[in-house]
Parts: C-alpha cells; sequence; structure tokens
C-alpha cells in the first residue's frame, strides 16, 4: 500500500510539474485564459524558425477544476482560439518581435501559428485539482525522450482588430485545412 501512494505522489509531481520542450532559441511562457467560466492554463514558445518567420508553438493546455475535460472536448477549437488572443491580448507580439497587430479586415499579423496539438485524454491532479493533458509522442529519441511533430489547426490564421462600441477587440479568422501529419493512433487534435 506504501508503495502505491509513493507510486501516485511521484507521478502527481511529474505531472504538475510540466516542462515546455521549446525548439532551440525560442522562449516559453506560461499563461492563464478563461472561456465559458473555465479556467485553462497553456504553455507556448516563441522564437524564429529556420525560414525566418515568427512562430508561436502552443504546447500544451490544462484544466482548473471544478471544470473537466467535457468543458473542454465540448469547445475545443474555440478555447484554442481564445488562447491565440489571449497571446496576441496581452502583447506578446508586440514585446517579442515588435510586431503591430493591424486593424481588420484588409490586413493581417504575419506569424506562423502552430497550436494543434495531438493528445489522448486527461490526467487529473488530485493535489493541483486541475486536469493535465496527455499528449502523444509521434515518436522517441534515442534519449527516450518524446518527439512532437509541428501541426497547425488552419492553414491560415490571421489576427487584427476591429472597434466595437467604442473599444478595440481581437478577431480571429481561419483559413485552409489543418497542417502536418495525422495525429499518432488513439489520439485526437484541439482542432475540432
Amino acid at each position: 500500500m506504501k508503495k502505491i501512494f509513493l507510486l501516485f505522489a511521484a507521478l502527481a509531481i511529474v505531472f504538475a510539474n510540466v516542462v515546455v520542450a521549446c525548439p532551440p532559441g525560442y522562449n516559453s511562457y506560461v499563461e492563464d485564459v478563461s472561456y465559458e467560466g473555465c479556467d485553462y492554463k497553456y504553455y507556448f514558445c516563441l522564437g524564429i524558425n529556420e525560414f525566418g518567420l515568427h512562430e508561436i508553438v502552443l504546447s500544451d493546455i490544462q484544466i482548473s477544476a471544478p471544470c473537466t475535460p467535457a468543458d473542454f472536448e465540448q469547445h475545443a477549437s474555440e478555447i484554442t482560439d481564445a488562447i491565440l488572443l489571449d497571446i496576441a491580448g496581452k502583447g506578446y507580439l508586440t514585446n517579442e518581435w515588435n510586431l503591430l497587430i493591424p486593424q481588420c479586415p484588409d490586413n493581417f499579423c504575419s506569424v506562423r501559428w502552430r497550436d494543434r496539438i495531438c493528445y489522448s485524454g486527461w490526467i487529473y491532479d488530485e493535489i493541483e485539482q486541475k486536469y493535465i493533458m496527455n499528449r502523444c509522442a509521434d515518436e522517441y529519441d534515442e534519449k527516450g525522450n518524446p518527439v512532437y511533430y509541428e501541426r497547425s489547426c488552419g492553414e491560415t490564421v490571421r489576427i487584427c482588430w476591429e472597434w466595437e462600441n467604442g473599444v478595440k477587440v481581437l478577431r480571429i479568422w481561419r483559413g485552409g485545412f489543418p497542417q502536418g501529419k495525422e495525429c499518432p493512433d488513439g489520439c485526437r487534435d484541439n482542432c475540432e
């Protein structure tokens, strides 16, 4: 019985301390966003990719109790969009790269968004009272570390702002199809 308790305690510590593995040269960040009464913690990376493009990589999402995975699953794509708008709204594009978000409808902010996460479900952390996304690795490197392929929910993601009742409001528009390889067997993504 003591061994089982120690095993669960060790797993809780591992899952509670999610480490974001960003591509080399990228910076990692953690933020919170609320959607329809639920709080979500998300992890992401900012950097310049091999083609010289500004890129944001969404790497993990967690759900704070009392909300449940069912709350996320019912609104996965809307929550993902809320996360992207939150990143833009908190000034990361301007502070990191001096990019300005343009006014809608004709202009857009040129950033590559890697926002599609493959996962197989959720693990509940009783100590932290949150659900942690159980990500699916695409493969493992020679040291046994998981490798995750780059994916996007849409071919084109445009973020811009417009006036609504005298207030600047950010908008998101997606076009095209999901990019990148399909998720591994038994896994789904946060795009639908």
